[in-house]
């Protein structure tokens, strides 16, 4: 397996983002909605780090840790990128970088 690349600020779960990883699917889930709304007062970035985290463990809703942001923001975010593919489309530019090193290290 290639070795996890170090992340510029200490996190506590392995399923969090790295610099690189964030910058590839940033503008994915950084826009705002074209039909308005309030914003979120959470992070987008922990967002998507308590959703991977969340799917990893394939822990319940109410049983993810304090220390993200609150679990109605990640609901709330989750479900229209669901609907709209961006949940799918996220995968991608994570699952293509994985699979090449694995491939190299294979050779």
């Amino acid at each position: 397996m290639p070795r996890r690349a170090l992340r510029s600020s200490p996190t506590k779960d392995a399923t969090d983002l790295t610099d690189e990883q964030w910058a590839a699917i940033a503008p994915l889930v950084a826009t705002p909605s074209p039909n308005g709304g309030r914003p979120t007062d959470s992070a987008r970035r922990a967002i998507v780090n308590a959703l991977r985290s969340n799917h990893r463990t394939a822990r319940q809703w109410r049983m993810r840790p304090n220390d993200g942001p609150p679990m109605r923001s990640v609901r709330s975010s989750f479900a229209p990128w669901n609907r709209d593919g961006t949940v799918i489309a996220i995968n991608a530019p994570l699952r293509n970088p994985a699979r090449h090193a694995l491939m190299e290290i294979e050779k």
